[in-house]
């Protein structure tokens, strides 16, 4: 299960044309996975608690800063995606910077 929508990442990369639909939703998934190692846990670690149920929301939200560093490397991969960038491949610090206080297992 994905938890950002391909529309979401879209609009977040402002594209307005359908045509590269089946490679945002490969992104998304990439990016997720990239997070959830980056984080140390899963991502249903990271779902706002919006429900005061015990039944699973299925329309789960990321807490904003997940879902932003999540959006932020969709975004950076899907505009550097060329093997012939004439940029450095790097780390996306923006990313990164945001995700950090969200990590497991760093200590106190």
């Amino acid at each position: 299960m994905s938890y950002v929508t391909p529309e979401r990442a879209k609009k977040f990369c402002r594209v307005e044309v359908n045509d590269d639909d089946e490679l945002i939703a490969f992104l998304i998934d990439a990016a997720e996975g990239h997070v959830e190692k980056f984080l140390g846990a899963s991502l249903a670690c990271y779902v706002k608690d919006t429900s005061s149920d015990s039944v699973p929301d299925l329309d789960a939200t990321l807490e904003p800063a997940v879902e932003f560093g999540i959006l932020m490397h969709v975004a950076d991969w899907y505009e550097n995606r060329s093997i012939n960038s004439e940029a450095p491949l790097t780390p996306n610090k923006m990313a990164e910077n945001v995700l950090h206080f969200w990590r497991t297992g760093l200590g106190v």
